[in-house]
This record gives C-alpha cells, sequence and structure tokens, in this order.
C-alpha cells in the first residue's frame, strides 16, 4: 500500500469527482470522494516531509497513503470519522 505522492497531486487526482474533499488533520491528511462504482472512497495520508525540512509549502510536501477503505459508508461524514479513529 505504499503511494507516494503531495496533498497538491491528490487534490488534482481527485478533482471533480462528487462530494470530494482534501482535509489537514496534524501530519494526517484525509481525503474523500464518491467513485462511481466503488461507492465512498476514503484515503489516510501522512506526512513524510514537513515545510520546515524542505522549505516547501505544505501541500507540495511528500506524503504516505497509510489506509484506504472503499464503500461501506452511508456519507462523506461516516467516511470522516472512520479515518479520524484510524488516526486516534
Amino acid at each position: 500500500m505504499k503511494k507516494i505522492t503531495t496533498r497538491e497531486d491528490l487534490e488534482m487526482e481527485i478533482y471533480g469527482c462528487l462530494d470530494s474533499a482534501v482535509i489537514d488533520y496534524g501530519n494526517y491528511i484525509i481525503a474523500t470522494w464518491v467513485h462511481c462504482f466503488n461507492g465512498i472512497v476514503t484515503e489516510i495520508y501522512k506526512m513524510i516531509e514537513t515545510p520546515e525540512e524542505t522549505g516547501l509549502g505544505r501541500c507540495e510536501c511528500k506524503i504516505s497513503l497509510r489506509a484506504r477503505k472503499e464503500g461501506g459508508f452511508e456519507d462523506n461524514g461516516h467516511a470522516l470519522e472512520w479515518a479520524l479513529n484510524k488516526i486516534k
């Protein structure tokens, strides 16, 4: 499940998807969107670089995929709840 990307690239990847959101939560980034066939998809990323280390903006720092779940959510609110509980 090792996917390395940036918040900026992640936003561009899901741009235009129904009900998409990319949310910062401490050193984590949560992405959620509606996929045509899989229902609501939610991913949790953790920052592996920081702006202090790189001199880049937060959206340009590398992030690593930590968890992903497809479907089984009633709505995006429940998907975010799942992600926040996984982070704790």
